[in-house]
């Protein structure tokens, strides 16, 4: 009988020690969790970032490709006033149509264009820069699933104790019983 009353002990501390601890992993999986929100939080901030950067981006492209086309157009015009003037147009006349807005047009496209080619250079770098970030909070939610393995585990130990420990402390079968759940809880407990 005090042998009984000895491993009815030792599986109540046991079961005490798993219950703690399962509270404890517990306590990190809900941290884990509200880890992984804040994370997920951010992720989505730096996905929405990343469409809107992509969205600028596409529009500087097509901004630029309109300003080359403009370009290209005056090149054209002024390329057809010089052989106008290769064909005979007076001097003056073709000067003036030269001098005329079209230089300063060609000018101000030019301008546009190198803005626009540098504002997609930093937008492309902040896209660098926030897809690094994405990659650093997705290995930051990795160690969350070994949290929860070992969560698990604690549970399936305590479950083994506490059944151990119901068919050895009821005194229902007496000692061959409370004999049997010593040695369930001694197994569990080298688990």
């Amino acid at each position: 009988a005090m042998d009984l009353n000895l491993a009815w002990e030792r599986v109540q501390n046991e079961v005490n020690q798993l219950r703690r601890g399962q509270s404890e992993v517990e306590q990190d999986l809900e941290l884990a969790q509200k880890k992984e929100r804040d994370n997920q939080m951010d992720l989505n901030h730096l996905r929405n970032d990343l469409n809107q950067i992509r969205t600028t981006l596409e529009i500087c492209e097509l901004d630029k490709l309109k300003t080359q086309e403009i370009a290209e157009g005056h090149e054209a015009r002024v390329t057809v006033l010089r052989e106008a003037l290769e064909q005979g147009i007076p001097k003056e006349e073709a000067a003036r149509l030269l001098t005329r807005d079209f230089a300063e047009e060609l000018k101000l496209a030019q301008q546009k264009a190198k803005a626009n080619e540098d504002v997609a250079a930093a937008r492309k770098k902040a896209l660098e820069d926030l897809q690094g970030e994405v990659e650093r909070l997705r290995s930051k939610m990795l160690p969350l699933s070994e949290v929860e393995t070992a969560e698990g585990q604690n549970s399936r130990r305590l479950e083994g104790a506490e059944t151990a420990a119901g068919k050895g402390g009821r005194g229902t079968g007496g000692e061959n019983e409370g004999e049997k759940a010593a040695a369930a809880a001694a197994a569990a407990a080298a688990a």
